[in-house]
């Protein structure tokens, strides 16, 4: 970081009752270090310009400069346009002492970087005068610099240091990283996320949370106080902790272990929330050549996620199988953006039907026949997408297909959803991509339903009150899937402009047979009738689950029993 000079401090007086006087006639030299001792000034003097210039470029020279314009040698001029050639913080101020009085003498000195002049023979009371502005111009320089060099530091912290936590950032401990990587330095990395961190923020409120951030952050630096260990907030809920010259990677789990170890002993106006952490940790050896720390956050970053996956509160550690995972995910990744760019992707429609078994509608799926793979399946290429920012793209894309679709079915009873993710939904302009969309495909909105899952909504609230608004008002409706999965409240839903819910797969096995699940169905069901809303039974196996549900309300059925996801072609035959 950088640091504060030792001028920048205040006071500085010192700096302005120091006066360098530069004459080659001692009489003048001495009666004018004679007044300027009068009047409470430490004096320098100096004979000839050389010397006097040697003296300026120190850093404690005086500030105040006396100096005679004729000398032998390097005169007047020539000192100050050297001086001015050189920045010098805070810089000089020069008055000339000179018996000229030609006006292009003085512009030509004021030119050269002179700041003021004084005739020869001086008068003691113009001197104090000018030497007084003087000492104005350089205690204002000195403010200024003083405030230039704080705002540096300040910038320098802001872009290293959190500052909420106070704690090094993501750019400060990638470059750590880094530096252990070119110097071979063996370490441990462990990446930290706090479970369900949103959801506690939303119930403690934001000021709460990031009490609860600082705490932590806190409890980390306690626990790995050692000059061997660095510890970072680099994201909203992730805190990562880098253990340096770990030779022995046998000590992985002791200190991961140590992490869990900060989180206990939450303070008594924190307690009863669930804390709970995701760890992911890879190990360098110091021995592994061309890699970066970009490759060891991609790595840290694929562990704690698969950490988070197994339900959170678990440790994942970087192993060659998470390579190969990273590996292959990379090539998906490259070949899926390919393919959306050449609309080689391709859209599938699974039918909704009503009870009489007539096609209502349908759900959009995208199918990826790879020319050399073959099938890659959903559950492959959508986390990659996730993960990697190409969801919005996929998303988009799967969306115009559907709209394309809907633009040639003329019956109106005929409605097509499409799927969103929360990526797409809060992070890009989603309200006018739809406007085009529609606009460049003449689609009905009024027949076109986008689904949404209850941890987008829940995610920010607000935020998804207003977008869905603005989409409904045009005529889109809404769905809300796997209903029953998130953790929604019904006075959110309430205000949501909703029109569907969809009955998870999972609530609808060996129902029923299965009274708890039976339960949570009826359940699900009244809330739909209570708020007036359509429901949708995905993943019925048999008829007679179909007519159990058929006869507790109007259900659309998404299944395979009444119609596996077809490509667009055959499902427009088959209305």
């Amino acid at each position: 970081m950088t640091t504060v000079p030792e001028w920048s401090e205040k006071p500085y007086n010192r700096l302005t009752q120091r006066v360098m006087v530069v004459d080659d006639d001692p009489i003048t030299a001495t009666m004018l270090a004679s007044s300027l001792k009068k009047e409470g000034y430490e004096v320098e003097t100096y004979k000839d310009g050389e010397s006097a210039l040697k003296r300026l470029f120190e850093p404690n020279s005086p500030r105040l400069v006396l100096l005679d314009w004729v000398m032998p040698g390097m005169d007047g001029l020539e000192v100050v346009k050297v001086l001015r050639q050189k920045e010098v913080k805070p810089p000089h101020y020069v008055i000339m002492l000179t018996s000229k009085r030609d006006m292009t003498d003085i512009i030509n000195a004021l030119e050269t970087g002179a700041d003021d002049f004084i005739p020869k023979p001086f008068d003691p009371g113009e001197l104090r005068a000018r030497l007084n502005v003087g000492k104005r111009m350089i205690s204002l320089n000195v403010d200024l610099l003083t405030q230039t060099e704080k705002a540096n530091m300040l910038a320098d912290y802001l872009a290293s240091y959190d500052t909420t936590t106070g704690l090094p950032n993501r750019a400060y401990m990638k470059e750590k990283i880094q530096s252990c990587i070119n110097e071979r330095i063996p370490f441990i990395l462990m990446l930290v996320n706090i479970d369900r961190f949103r959801r506690i923020n939303q119930a403690l409120g934001v000021e709460r949370g990031d009490q609860l951030l600082k705490w932590f952050g806190k409890r980390l630096e306690e626990v790995f106080k050692e000059d061997n260990a660095a510890v970072g907030r680099v994201y909203a809920d992730e805190f990562a902790v880098l253990v340096m010259n770990a030779h022995d990677p046998e000590v992985i789990h002791q200190e991961a272990e140590r992490v869990k170890e900060a989180a206990k002993e939450l303070p008594s106006d924190l307690a009863g929330y669930p804390f709970t952490l995701s760890i992911g940790v890879v190990y360098y050896s110091g021995k592994e050549a061309d890699i970066t720390s970009e490759d060891i956050a991609n790595r840290v970053d694929i562990a704690v996620k698969k950490a988070k996956a197994k339900g959170g509160n678990h440790i994942e550690i970087h192993d060659e199988e998470t390579e190969k995972e990273i590996q292959e995910r990379f090539l998906i990744a490259r070949e899926l953006a390919q393919a959306i760019e050449s609309n080689s992707l391709t859209c599938f429609l699974q039918p909704k039907v009503d009870r009489e078994r007539r096609i209502r509608g349908a759900e959009a799926l995208c199918r990826w026949i790879h020319p050399e793979r073959g099938f890659i399946s959903p559950g492959v290429f959508i986390p990659v997408a996730e993960e990697t920012n190409l969801i919005p793209e996929l998303d988009y894309w799967i969306l115009r297909q559907v709209c394309q679709v809907l633009a040639k079915i003329d019956n109106p009873q005929i409605s097509l959803s499409s799927n969103l993710s929360p990526r797409t939904f809060h992070n890009t302009d989603i309200v006018n991509m739809v406007k085009s969309i529609l606009a460049e495909t003449g689609a009905n909105p009024e027949r076109l339903i986008l689904e949404v899952t209850e941890a987008l909504v829940i995610e920010d609230v607000e935020e998804g009150i207003t977008t869905m608004k603005e989409l409904n008002s045009i005529g889109i409706r809404f769905s809300i899937d796997d209903f029953g999965t998130g953790y929604s409240s019904l006075k959110y839903l309430q205000r949501l402009p909703i029109s569907e819910i969809k009955i998870d797969r999972g609530f609808l096995l060996d129902i029923p047979d299965n009274r708890s699940n039976m339960a949570l169905v009826e359940a699900i069901i009244g809330i739909a009738q209570a708020m007036n809303l359509k429901i949708v039974a995905e993943g019925i196996e048999t008829e007679e689950q179909a007519r159990l549900l058929d006869e507790k309300a109007d259900v659309l059925h998404q299944c395979f029993l009444f119609g596996k996801p077809m490509p667009i072609e055959e499902f427009l035959k088959l209305l």
